[in-house]
């Protein structure tokens, strides 16, 4: 919710709580497939399938402060008590999936090819590749979409 700091401690936690098991498993919510579309789940201590889900939440996390946001220590685990955290943006922005291992001028046709056709997850091609999250999603929302993708899924030609 953007106006959060109009809210009471008890509505900000319980929106939190809420948007967390939409994170997971409501497909029609943005950014699902960063969440729940990676496998991403809500512990069963705070599952909202638990009668004391919310209760146990709010005993393991505590009321949410004000400039607060639910955030997750470790990127690629679950929500749970033990990775769980209220942290300013600025944290949460320091333990987000980053991809950029440093600048390069450049990919290949064949490294774009490459990734093109993969199924290996963002983060992983952007390390591999050495580019950022944000190049491996351009690659891939040009998918198809533009004149210059075309070109680069063509097969090169040999020469002789």
């Amino acid at each position: 919710m953007r106006h959060s700091h109009h809210l009471t401690p008890e509505q900000r936690t319980r929106n939190s709580w809420g948007s967390m098991h939409d994170r997971c498993y409501s497909a029609n919510t943005a950014n699902f497939e960063h969440y729940g579309g990676r496998g991403i789940i809500v512990c069963p201590r705070w599952h909202r399938n638990n009668p004391l889900g919310y209760y146990n939440f709010v005993a393991d996390m505590g009321l949410r402060p004000e400039g607060m946001t639910l955030d997750r220590k470790n990127g690629d685990g679950n929500y749970e008590p033990s990775n769980c955290q209220w942290a300013t943006k600025s944290t949460q922005a320091s333990t987000q999936r980053h991809c950029t291992t440093g600048a390069r001028p450049k990919l290949t046709r064949d490294e774009i090819r490459e990734i093109y056709v993969s199924e290996e997850r963002q983060v992983d091609l952007a390390a591999r590749f050495g580019v950022s999250c944000g190049s491996i999603e351009r690659i891939w929302k040009d998918k198809g979409h533009t004149e210059h993708t075309h070109d680069l899924m063509r097969p090169l030609k040999r020469r002789k």
